[in-house]
């Protein structure tokens, strides 16, 4: 599977009719899983996913609190 291919597939099962900030972040989170994929031994790919996912939680607790 091409790193392309695999990318497409996650953004697909990530986007969403209306993008909202954090989906913008899940992007991020496909490109390093995509990444991670052809690269397994990169660990900063591992970390900037993690900091991408933490991001979009930010996001989504600040919108608890509104």
């Amino acid at each position: 599977v091409s790193q392309s291919r695999y990318n497409k597939a996650l953004q697909s099962i990530i986007h969403e009719s209306k993008r909202e900030p954090e989906s913008f972040c899940l992007d991020m989170v496909a490109v390093k899983l995509a990444r991670i994929f052809n690269s397994p031994n990169h660990l900063d790919n591992y970390l900037d996913a993690i900091c991408y996912l933490a991001e979009a939680a930010a996001l989504m607790k600040m919108k608890e609190v509104e």
